[in-house]
């Protein structure tokens, strides 16, 4: 038998008609003629000098020797898969390029020093990052602009996968001479009691907020709303009311003149996900940038988490003048 001559195009026709039990149906997936499928199976048998079909009239059945080659040629072939698979991922970390999203208060706060590392680890992946509202967001994730998104939680999206990788706490923000300021925390029904400050309709935590309030017959009138948590805060700074956001929203702003404290009611804490069209894989760079992401936004959140109040800029300058005046 010339076994040394056969090749793996023989042996992938072979599989094929196999697995088909069909000449006809290996043809059509190999977009090749039935006749020419037929002729790579005769030179294969010719080469072996086996039978490896029982052909019929109706159907194709393989022989013992068939059937032995066909569990032999299916564990090489995956086998094989597994291997080309590994090396094309070890090339696709050395190169190419990755588009992700993310909303401003993560992107401001834990990617860059998720990209930093990235780059560190692959220099020559190029990385594109979109800075989004929610709805333009999931919009650029539907239409595979990006590979996945960091963003909040939505409800009844369910052509999107949203895999959560931290809660983000909901706060009310206000100057220190507020009278909320001294407490630890309080309710929404508390903070409702001033004029708010909320962001736009477009973004997650609006979003999370507005259906929450919904569900409790609570009509939601902000005296103003924003699309940047930093405008807000100057407005609350300035006296205009208390602001709505989420604690790693204000992690940039930890010397502004406003005092943060959480809201304690059942369910509003806002889910940061990673979020991808439902029933899409990440590729090996998209796998690595977001276990990266990951890591840099449990960490972010711990060290929130750790920080003890540290008097705001407002604070500090009014035990400044007490103590001039003593």
């Amino acid at each position: 038998m010339g076994l040394n001559k056969i090749n793996f195009k023989l042996l992938r026709a072979f599989q094929m008609v196999a697995e088909h039990r069909s000449f006809r149906a290996a043809a059509e997936q190999s977009q090749r003629s039935a006749s020419a499928m037929t002729m790579q199976i005769q030179e294969l048998e010719t080469q072996m000098g086996i039978s490896l079909f029982h052909r019929t009239s109706r159907k194709v059945q393989l022989t013992p020797e068939g059937e032995y080659l066909l569990s032999s040629v299916q564990k090489a072939t995956k086998e094989l898969d597994t291997a080309l698979q590994h090396i094309q991922n070890s090339v696709d970390l050395h190169r190419g390029h990755l588009s992700i999203a993310s909303i401003p208060t993560i992107a401001q706060v834990a990617l860059p020093s998720a990209l930093v590392e990235f780059y560190r680890l692959y220099p020559s992946i190029s990385v594109h990052l979109r800075e989004l509202m929610t709805s333009e967001l999931l919009e650029s994730v539907r239409h595979r602009d990006v590979e996945f998104a960091i963003g909040g939680w939505v409800k009844n999206r369910t052509e999107f996968t949203f895999q959560k990788i931290v809660d983000d706490p909901i706060c009310a923000i206000f100057p220190p001479s507020h009278p909320l300021a001294r407490a630890e925390s309080i309710t929404f029904e508390q903070a409702n009691q001033y004029p708010l400050l909320t962001l736009a309709p477009s973004t997650a935590l609006r979003m999370h907020l507005d259906e929450y309030l919904q569900a409790r017959d609570i009509k939601l009138k902000p005296r103003y709303e924003s699309r940047q948590a930093a405008t807000m805060m100057a407005m609350s700074a300035a006296g205009l009311g208390v602001a709505i956001l989420t604690r790693t929203s204000i992690t940039n702003f930890v010397n502004y003149p406003i005092k943060a404290v959480p809201i304690s009611d059942p369910g509003l804490i806002l889910p940061i996900c990673r979020i991808t069209l439902r029933g899409d894989l990440l590729s090996p760079a998209g796998e690595r940038m977001a276990a990266i992401i990951d890591k840099h936004l449990k960490n972010q959140q711990l060290m929130d988490s750790a920080k003890k109040p540290s008097p705001t800029t407002v604070e500090r300058s009014v035990k400044a003048r007490a103590s001039k005046k003593r």
